[in-house]
């Protein structure tokens, strides 16, 4: 099996990071796999494994033929006989097919709104699902959306993983007193709904006034980012609410944090929750995607409903108030995540459903 994974960008996202993960997780198993940007370049790109074969394809529009001919020599001097096709990028994806028909397609659906299907364009994914071999996505809903609405029917669920970072970097300190630190890490997008986590620390901030948030992830510089700030100001929050935009070293912000929070609105599987298992951080997030699927509330996390912000706010408190509780927690999580979604045995999944 020699296998290319494919994405548009390698900015701080779900779906890059998990690019990432299984062309690194593929490499350490043996496997030959190789990586392709079609592009922006970003942040995640420091965490691919130097030996994994890496083309940046640096495409300039929709249809750039000399560049889409970058990518079929790299395909056929690497001898690529599958292209793993996150998000977006199915569309090259299947352009490449299209010059190289011996190339199989597996398509990465990591959609980011699947609690909203019905909001989701068909097409032109309807059309260009005629020449996915498979069809990988992120949650249960989404697996169900494919094989209600797309052509191509071999359809796996294989959960999100996380896998060790190679990046020993540690250049981010956050903000606060250590020990009564809030971490939320996620891009600043309306479906991530930082605002209710904004809210529910106006209902507690008193009675917790030295614990600290703080929100890491990209910045777009949008109306959603300028409610945040008003939110922020008019709350008068600015000594307890810190924001820190894309960072390099996530691994060891996980380590300065002691709680985690999602307060999203939509989810597929999110990797950071997986990740902060690594921490042996406690969870608290809301009950949207595949997050119930995987958290079992009240003993390896904390879920409240979408959008409830009184629920959310007694979440956090209940564990802001006791160290024990959140030692508790977070080896509860630790064990769950190493036992169900290790990237040896998700990998080992993904290479027979390929080989079968």
């Amino acid at each position: 099996m020699r296998i290319l994974q494919f994405i548009d960008t390698l900015e701080t996202g779900g779906a890059e990071r998990m690019a990432v993960n299984y062309a690194n997780a593929l490499h350490q198993a043996g496997d030959f796999v190789a990586l392709a940007v079609t592009r922006k370049e970003g942040p995640l790109r420091a965490e691919l494994h130097p030996e994994v074969p890496y083309l940046f394809v640096q495409k300039k529009g929709t249809i750039d033929i000399p560049a889409l001919f970058r990518v079929r020599s790299f395909c056929k001097r690497h001898k690529i006989e599958w292209i793993h096709s996150h998000s977006s990028s199915f569309f090259w994806a299947v352009l490449l097919k299209f010059t190289l028909p011996r190339l199989q397609i597996i398509w990465h659906d990591h959609y980011g709104l699947s609690e909203f299907p019905e909001e989701r364009p068909l097409y032109p994914l309807r059309f260009f699902s005629l020449f996915f071999w498979g069809i990988l996505p992120v949650n249960h809903k989404l697996a169900q959306w494919s094989q209600q609405h797309l052509w191509c029917k071999n359809i796996q669920y294989f959960p999100n993983f996380s896998f060790p970072s190679i990046q020993e970097k540690k250049v981010t300190s956050l903000q606060g007193g250590s020990g009564k630190r809030v971490l939320n890490l996620a891009n600043l997008r309306p479906q991530k709904n930082q605002l209710l986590l904004l809210e529910a620390v106006v209902q507690i901030r008193d009675a917790f006034p030295d614990w600290t948030y703080h929100l890491v992830g990209k910045d777009f510089n949008d109306e959603y980012a300028t409610k945040i700030t008003t939110f922020i100001h008019d709350n008068h929050l600015e000594s307890v609410v810190f924001r820190y935009g894309v960072c390099p070293d996530t691994n060891w912000i996980f380590q300065q944090a002691d709680l985690m929070v999602l307060s999203s609105d939509s989810e597929g599987l999110p990797v950071s929750l997986l990740e902060a298992a690594n921490y042996h951080l406690p969870v608290v997030a809301t009950a949207v995607g595949e997050i119930p699927a995987i958290i079992n509330s009240g003993e390896t996390g904390v879920l409240v409903p979408q959008g409830d912000v009184s629920a959310l706010a007694s979440a956090l408190s209940t564990l802001m108030a006791s160290a024990e509780m959140r030692q508790v927690y977070g080896t509860a999580w630790h064990h769950a995540v190493k036992e169900n979604f290790s990237a040896t045995a998700i990998i080992q999944r993904y290479k027979n459903w390929i080989c079968v």
